[in-house]
């Protein structure tokens, strides 16, 4: 599910950069902070909505004015998962799952 972040990410501003952000709400659980962040509308994962479906009917009048996302994080450190992060954590949002390390060929 996407992440409701605390605070919208602004390019240029150190305070609301994606990594800082995200990197607040790992040490909210006690988790190392990223090495990367990326974000977007989509998922990669197959079957899962768009982050702005999250937003409709009366369950998503609660994220009006909330910037949700769909969130990679990249850790230098095996991390377990699944995570739950971000301001919608006790509410559904922010559930999140290792990805598969891509195939190498030798």
């Amino acid at each position: 599910t996407p992440l409701a972040f605390g605070h919208h990410p602004r390019p240029g501003h150190p305070q609301r950069d994606a990594l800082v952000i995200v990197a607040r709400h790992c040490a909210d659980l006690g988790l190392p902070a990223p090495a990367a962040v990326r974000f977007g509308p989509d998922s990669r994962l197959i079957g899962a909505l768009p982050a702005a479906a999250f937003r409709e009917g009366k369950a998503g009048e609660r994220w009006c004015g909330q910037f949700l996302a769909h969130v990679e994080i990249d850790f230098a450190q095996p991390v377990a998962g699944p995570l739950v992060l971000g301001a919608g954590r006790h509410f559904g949002l922010g559930l999140m799952r290792p990805l598969p390390h891509p195939r190498r060929c030798a």
